[in-house]
Parts: C-alpha cells; structure tokens; sequence
C-alpha cells in the first residue's frame, strides 16, 4: 500500500509563497491569506514611497514621446503612414503634428522641442511645473553600449546565444520579467521588493510594534514579480470598496453575515492560544491570525480615508488603483518608512486597429486613461507629492514603422518619472534621431536597428537604481539589485539624474 506524503515544514511554507506569487485574490481563503503572507514594512527614515505604473503590453514610445526636427519627422511621418499596397488597411498611425503637446528640453547646451502624445494634457503640466521628467529610451541590456554597428558585424555581433543580447529581447512573459526584477527573465523576485528588504520585518501580533509599518509592498491586481523582495512578500488590495482583499468568505458581512464572520474569525484565533503538536497546523494558524489581523487594521486605516474631495476619472481603473494607493499613502505619510506599489493597465499590444476609430481601447484612449491617472494621482496626493515618486515601465516599446494596421515588438521606449522629488521639466537619456543616410538605406543614428526598434542608452538596471538610490538605497545596494547597469552620457550608473537629492 502507498504510504500518504507527510509534507515538510518548509514544503508548506514554500507553498505558502508560492500560492501568494499566483497572485489570486478571489474567494478561495487560503490564497487571501497568501496574498497577505508576510506582508512587511520599511522602518527606516522619513517616509517615501515608489509607484510603478506598468504599461502591459509594450506602449508604443514612438507615439508617446516625438522628436521634431525635420529629419526624424520626415521618416516619422513617411514610415506611419499607411503602407502601399496593403489591401484592406484604414490605419494611419500618424499623430498630427499640429495637435502634439509641446515640452522643451536642453540638450549638449541647445534648446530642443518635443512632443507628447496630444491625450497628454496634464503630462505635459505636470512637466512644465517641474514635477515630472522624461527619460528616454530606456531598456532591457546586457552588454552595454551597444549600437547597430555591435549587432551586425560578422566577426562577433551581439547575440542572444553569446550573452550580449538580452535573452527573448521581444517576448511580452521574458521583458516583463526582466523589467520587474532588474536582472534575467528567470527571476521570481524584483526589485521593488528587494529594495524594501533591508528594513522589511513580519506583520507584528497584538500589542507589539507600530502596524501602521506593517505594509512594505502592496500591489493590484495580478501577483507582480516586481513586488517581491527575498524576504518581503506583498499585500494585494482591490481597487474598488475599501481595498481590502477579505480573508474570509463574508467578512464584509454581505455573505454570511457579520455575526457569521466573528464567529469564525473568533474561532480561528483562538485556536492560536495553545501549542500544536504539528509544525505545519501551527504555522497555518499563525499565517492566518496574522493575515486577519492585518486585514482588520487596513480596512479601519482605509474607512476613515476616502478621499473624495477629487473625483476619480469615470471609467479609469488606473486612477480608481492610484487612488487606493493615495489613501494608504496618506494613512502612513506622517510616519518614519518606506512602501513600494504596484498598479497597471493593459491593452498596450497594438498590433492591430492601433488607431481605428472603432477600436473601443486604442493607443490614444490609452493615452488618455494614463495622462487622467497621473493628473488625478498628483492632484489627490497635494503635498505629499514631495514623499511619493511615481514612474512608468513597461515590456518594451514597438517599431517605428507601420505593420499596416498597428506596431509590433521592438525594445527601448520612453518612460515617465512623477513626483516632488523628481527633477523635472527635463529630458534624460537620449532620444534617437530617426534621420536616414543619403540614399535612405540606414538610420544615421547608431541606437536604431535596421527594423526601427530604439536600441536602448538607459538600462532597465540604471533606471531602477536611481530610483532606488532615491528612495535610499546606498550605491553598493543598488549595485547588488541591478547587476545591469548603464547610462549613456557619462552620469553613474547608479544615477541618471532624474532624481534629487542622492
């Protein structure tokens, strides 16, 4: 007869994690109580916090962020069209230029235009006023610098298979795990969680240490790998009532009831009073009473805080999540520690109808969500803009030109960094030149591929870090996070710029 498998303490426990990494927050008890898990918190100075807003899909850059000059408008506007011969297509990728937001930049000493995305209203506010920056071009490397010249020479070009190349450069699963962990796309781990770590400890029991320090990474939706740290495991919430993902069936009381629920809350804890004889049923109990606990604090912290002084943008997911976080923000500002977030919207796979006037989401109505969100998240925070530095990411960016109908896979994209601390109203990186060499047979500029990707002058790695430095990481830690560091242009690798005070 086969025996039964008597599972390990640590088998449990590793499980534990592993059910919370799946990142369901639905009915099922168990996973809520993982996805509270070992919820921690920063301890350590002032209060921040980092934002990631993460673009899934892979946003095309080429038509968030636009160089103006006459040559790189030429290809720009020659190569969005719509291509010849393509039976059937109504696309236009073209984004008229009268219709851009202008922002103005310095670059090597010269007064330098661009232009956002014409949805981008309060973007472009947000970097007159100095509050938010751009930085150009950024994306997943391994051997850096690298040009196109390093991609095609026959002696030994830069290849997936020799280590130069990030490996699965345009899969949408690879890249977004390469840009939430700062390192291989084989990561379960990433770098918002592991810069919380150094000051990260478990959810206190009754009476112990502060709660309102209980909640180190918090995230929405989906289980990120960016939430992660090697000892810190994150909170999920839901964008909608009070944030709160319940513990148990009803315990918003519209289920079986709020006596219901003490009932078998009561029944749960009480257990924890005494000693069990199996390793795994008492760390269950602990788990749970832990979990429920945590539950109980944020949802009290949260119903006082409902922020409705400004109104969400109707229909706006990304700025019902940023209000969420704006209100765990304001119940945790006024004290010493750091908590890291994670929201996102999709929709950003443009292959097809990028444009179409009947694409119910297109690239411009997601524009727009993303410029509303931004603009809602600052207004709603006010001062406590200062503490909070918020920033986009996303798979990778998409080809300049047009595949007929939309834009596919390409590499480096532009991002977006808001926040009090930002040192904003400026370009950092380098936008490319899409300008061609006589005859038109290549791009004059060495960062673009012969297909019209963006070969990227900030890595994922050195955008991170700066970002970490900030939020205060020393270099030597940011250095052990991101072991892919570089920024074009002779700034450190742990600082592009774009951020004050490191």
């Amino acid at each position: 007869m086969t025996q039964p498998v008597q599972p390990s303490r640590r088998r449990f426990l590793k499980q534990s994690t592993a059910l919370s990494a799946a990142g369901a927050v639905g009915g099922s008890w168990l996973l809520n109580l993982a996805a509270v898990g070992e919820a921690a918190a920063a301890t350590g100075g002032p209060y921040k916090a980092l934002v990631c807003v993460f673009l899934y899909g892979g946003n095309d850059a080429c038509n968030t962020v636009l160089p103006l000059d006459e040559a790189s408008w030429a290809q720009y506007d020659r190569l969005r069209a719509v291509p010849p011969n393509t039976e059937g297509s109504t696309a236009d990728l073209r984004l008229p230029r009268e219709q851009l937001k202008p922002i103005s930049a310095v670059v090597q000493g010269q007064a330098v235009t661009y232009g956002l995305h014409p949805n981008l209203s309060r973007v472009q506010s947000l970097y007159q006023q100095g509050k938010l920056a751009v930085v150009a071009n950024v994306g997943s490397l391994i051997k850096a610098p690298l040009t196109r010249n390093d991609m095609t020479q026959l002696s030994n070009p830069a290849t997936e298979s020799n280590g130069q190349l990030p490996p699965k450069l345009r899969s949408h699963n690879d890249q977004q795990v390469v840009w939430q962990s700062g390192r291989s796309n084989q990561e379960e781990r990433g770098w918002g969680g592991r810069t919380v770590d150094p000051t990260a400890y478990d959810f206190p029991s009754e009476g112990s240490q502060d709660k309102a320090n209980s909640f180190s990474s918090m995230y929405f939706g989906d289980s990120p790998v960016f939430s992660y740290g090697d000892s810190t495991v994150p909170y999920g919430m839901t964008a909608g009532g009070n944030g709160v993902v319940p513990l148990l069936p009803g315990s918003n009381g519209k289920l079986y009831g709020g006596a219901a629920t003490s009932f078998l809350t009561g029944l749960i804890k009480g257990t924890a009073g005494g000693t069990r004889s199996n390793l795994i049923e008492q760390d269950y109990i602990q788990l749970t009473t832990r979990a429920l606990d945590a539950e109980a604090y944020m949802t009290s912290k949260l119903s006082v805080l409902p922020l409705n002084t400004v109104p969400v943008p109707a229909g706006n997911y990304l700025a019902s999540q940023l209000k969420m976080v704006a209100r765990v923000v304001k119940a945790h500002a006024n004290r010493n520690g750091r908590q890291v977030f994670f929201v996102s919207i999709g929709g950003f796979d443009t292959h097809d109808n990028q444009r179409a006037p009947d694409r119910e989401i297109g690239h411009d109505q997601l524009m727009r969500q993303v410029d509303e969100a931004l603009g809602y998240f600052a207004d709603v925070l006010g001062s406590d803009i200062d503490k909070v530095t918020t920033f986009t990411a996303s798979d990778f960016g998409r080809l300049l030109s047009s595949n007929g109908d939309g834009t596919d896979h390409a590499w480096g994209g532009h991002h977006f960094v808001m926040g009090g601390a930002v040192d904003g109203g400026k370009v950092f990186g380098r936008m490319p030149s899409y300008a061609r060499a006589a005859g038109g047979s290549s791009y004059v500029d060495q960062q673009m591929t012969e297909d019209g990707a963006m070969i990227p002058v900030v890595s994922v790695g050195s955008y991170g870090a700066t970002l970490a430095r900030w939020f205060g990481a020393t270099d030597a830690e940011a250095k052990a996070i991101f072991p892919y560091l570089y920024a074009q242009g002779g700034v450190s690798p742990t600082n592009v710029g774009f951020m004050r005070g490191i």
